[in-house]
């Protein structure tokens, strides 16, 4: 539900059978409200027997939403940068960490527009409570350069992130922000992934 600001939760099992039932709607703009906080990047994030969902918003104001889908509400909402690239998990699901590579979208005269303000930090998003009722806190950590991307170098045994700039690679440690390797790139960055 990009264009409205919010999500839409329902009984899984019905839709598989072609039906809404128990259809919920949820504001995930930071005061609220509706049409301004266009959803645009989302993160499955399983807890104990329960997923929850990360959801950064590309709007003026920015922000995350914590949706807990067992309970079919939002769990929190942080104040957070807009246009945050897709979240990646690193050191067993520990952060979750996401560049600010700065899309922003917003509505006027029935049109929508989109612009990008990228950012040199890196958000790392701390999960805590982990299992039951995890919860969210956010710091931003300087970067020498704005990163559009980024990829978890071995997301089970440490918190190392791979960045591009799209000129260039960094590796940072997501608990201490620290940059520890910057290398330029021989050409144009894309994509980013490791098998």
């Amino acid at each position: 539900m990009d264009l409205y600001g919010g999500i839409a939760m329902a009984d899984l099992d019905a839709a598989r059978e072609g039906s809404w039932r128990d259809l919920t709607y949820h504001s995930v703009a930071p005061d609220q409200s509706w049409g301004t906080a266009f959803p645009d990047r989302a993160l499955v994030y399983p807890s104990g027997s329960n997923d929850y969902v990360f959801i950064a918003n590309a709007g003026i104001d920015g922000g995350v939403s914590w949706v807990d889908l067992a309970e079919r509400r939002i769990a929190q909402t942080l104040n957070a940068p807009p246009g945050l690239s897709a979240p990646v998990s690193v050191a067993a699901g520990r952060y979750l960490v996401a560049p600010v590579p700065g899309k922003l979208k917003s509505r006027s005269f029935g049109a929508l527009k989109e612009t990008r303000q990228p950012l040199a930090e890196l958000c790392v998003f701390e999960i805590s409570g982990r299992g039951s009722a995890p919860a969210l806190s956010m710091r931003s950590v300087p970067l020498p350069v704005a990163a559009e991307l980024a990829a978890p170098v071995s997301p089970e045994a440490n918190d190392l992130v791979l960045l591009s700039s799209g000129s260039e690679f960094l590796v940072v440690k997501a608990a201490t922000g620290q940059v520890v390797d910057r290398q330029d790139a021989a050409g144009r960055i894309a994509r980013l992934g490791f098998r």
